[in-house]
């Protein structure tokens, strides 16, 4: 499952725009493209450097989609919130 998620999230960066910020969702997907280390019962080592990667690129994602298509910024703003929210609710810190 981590394969394929990294290598469709490779393919498909815009994947996690289309998650849920109610579920886990999004940390399933970070956690399958940031881990470094998986030892077990569902415990994931992050990779610091992998996570500021992925969270730079998905804001990026974020900004471009909501440009591209020329819906509100303040629409941008609480979906960017919500996701910021979401990270660090996981515990999720980048370095």
């Amino acid at each position: 499952m981590r394969t394929f998620f990294r290598a469709f999230h490779v393919a498909w960066p815009y994947l996690a725009f289309f998650f849920n910020h109610v579920d886990d969702s999004i940390i399933i997907l970070g956690s399958c493209v940031c881990g470094s280390n998986y030892p077990g019962g569902g415990a994931v080592q992050i990779d610091a450097a992998k996570l500021k990667k992925w969270l730079l690129e998905g804001f990026s994602i974020i900004n471009e989609v909501f440009d591209k298509h020329g819906l509100p910024e303040s629409e941008k703003e609480i979906f960017t919130r919500g996701l910021q929210e979401v990270v660090e609710q996981a515990g999720f810190h980048p370095a």
